[in-house]
């Protein structure tokens, strides 16, 4: 059993959460992470707005 606790997006500082992205190879801008920021807070947190990107991508037609 693990005793870590989990990190939420709403902990972070902006710089904290660009430098993640970073280690996954993704570039964004500091503008760019306040709206990802402000996007998952509006819609109640990171597994929300998981599952919005996931319904969004079933509305997808097929390519």
């Amino acid at each position: 059993m693990s005793d870590e606790v989990p990190v939420r997006l709403e902990d972070l500082q902006i710089d904290e959460i660009q430098e993640l992205l970073e280690e996954e190879g993704i570039e964004a801008t500091v503008e760019q992470v306040r709206m990802i920021t402000a996007f998952v807070t509006s819609v109640g947190g990171l597994e929300n707005a998981q599952g919005l990107f996931d319904e969004i991508r079933q509305l997808r037609p097929a390519a």
